[in-house]
């Protein structure tokens, strides 16, 4: 019963989150409608209300709910080389394009379904034309509190229950946060991947800079080279792709083998591990509440 609650708590936090930052936005963009309604449309003002509901008022509310009761034990940190972080770039690059095209492909059935083109969030925000602002909110604050929020709070109560577990739920959660199709599957990949970078390191700062990286390519570099009307700019962006993919693949192979997971000092089998993960109230309103975002990106 402990540990279900203790799960329970972790999905409640989540959900506190989410409501308190899509309530915040509502606030912001009701009160610029009146105050200033020319700029509330605008790609500045989106990425605004980003930063001041998750990166500030949503973070803070999840450190004061998430933060340790008692010092967390000291794990020793290990280094990775230069390469080897090239390597796992390359990795997160190649997975992020390959589950972005299945995302593509998904949401392209979904809008032959409903005669209308599903929605991406993140489009217009990284499409915007404000540069500097769309790589300090996404290409650098998002990843530093994201980390933060899954990989740090989350992944350090998590770590108990054993390597596996710590993993895939903390990448679930990450997943589910985004509210899109366009997102949730390379997401959930990616928070795999960093998530389990930092328990073998026990070394936050890699998955952030991984992170940054991945970001700044996704979110301001690509973007802006696809929609330049320079073909030699646009051919350097599909031969990336390309290569990303390619070497992503390649890397994966030869990483593939070193992996290593270990048992947690808790141990749950069966169908009670199911149950304590996701049999609780907390996960039934994080996911019904990621379901409602789901679906207003889909429909809307």
């Amino acid at each position: 019963m402990e540990h279900k609650k203790n799960f329970s708590y972790m999905w409640l936090s989540l959900s506190v989150v989410l409501l308190v930052v899509n309530l915040v936005q509502i606030v912001m963009g009701a009160i610029f409608s009146v105050i200033a309604p020319n700029i509330v449309q605008s790609s500045w003002f989106l990425i605004l209300c980003i930063f001041v509901s998750m990166h500030v008022v949503g973070f803070l509310i999840y450190f004061l709910m998430m933060k340790p009761k008692q010092p967390q034990p000291a794990r020793e940190k290990i280094k990775i080389s230069p390469l080897r972080f090239f390597k796992i770039f390359i990795i997160c690059m190649g997975a992020t394009y390959l589950f972005n095209f299945v995302s593509l492909g998904i949401n392209a059935l979904i809008a032959l379904l409903k005669h209308a083109p599903v929605n991406n969030p993140i489009a217009s925000v990284a499409t915007g034309d404000n540069l500097i602002l769309q790589v300090l909110v996404l290409a650098v604050s998002a990843p530093i509190i994201e980390e933060l929020i899954f990989r740090k709070l989350m992944l350090d109560r998590l770590r108990p229950y054993g390597d596996m577990t710590a993993i895939w739920v903390s990448a679930l959660a990450f997943s589910l946060f985004h509210g899109n199709l366009s997102q949730a599957l390379y997401a959930f990949v990616l928070g795999l991947i960093f998530a389990y970078i930092v328990i073998r390191t026990n070394n936050i700062l890699y998955s952030i800079g991984l992170h940054i990286l991945i970001n700044l390519f996704g979110s301001t570099l690509m973007p802006l080279m696809a929609l330049s009307t320079n073909t030699a700019l646009l051919t350097i962006a599909g031969l990336l792709v390309y290569i990303f993919l390619i070497g992503g693949i390649i890397a994966f192979i030869t990483e593939v083998k070193h992996i290593k997971l270990n048992k947690g000092e808790i141990t749950l089998t069966g169908f009670e591990r199911f149950k304590t993960h996701y049999f609780n109230i907390g996960m039934v309103l994080y996911f019904i509440l990621c379901l409602v975002m789901f679906l207003m990106a889909i429909l809307v």
